[in-house]
C-alpha cells in the first residue's frame, strides 16, 4: 500500500510540474471559465453537464473579481 501511495504522489507532482503549467494545453480554461461564470451570477447559471459538475463549483469558491485569468489559474489568492 505505501508503495502505491508513493507512485501516486509522485504522478501528482508530475502532472502538478509539467502538464498544469499553462491554462490553454488541457481544458483548464474552461474550468476555469465555468466558475467564472458561476460566480458572477450567483449562482443560478447553468454549467456544461459534460464536465465534472462539481469542480467549478469548488473553483467558484476562491474565484475574486479583481483576479487576473492567470492569478486564478496558479491561485494566488488561495
Amino acid at each position: 500500500m505505501v508503495i502505491v501511495t508513493l507512485l501516486y504522489l509522485y504522478g501528482v507532482q508530475q502532472q502538478f510540474l509539467y502538464v498544469n503549467i499553462d491554462m490553454s494545453r488541457t481544458d483548464q480554461s474552461a474550468y476555469l471559465n465555468e466558475a467564472e461564470l458561476l460566480k458572477t451570477s450567483n449562482y443560478t447559471a447553468l454549467t456544461d453537464r459534460a464536465r465534472m459538475p462539481i469542480f467549478p463549483f469548488l473553483l467558484s469558491l476562491f474565484y475574486e473579481p479583481n483576479l487576473s485569468s492567470g492569478a486564478f489559474f496558479i491561485g494566488e489568492n488561495f
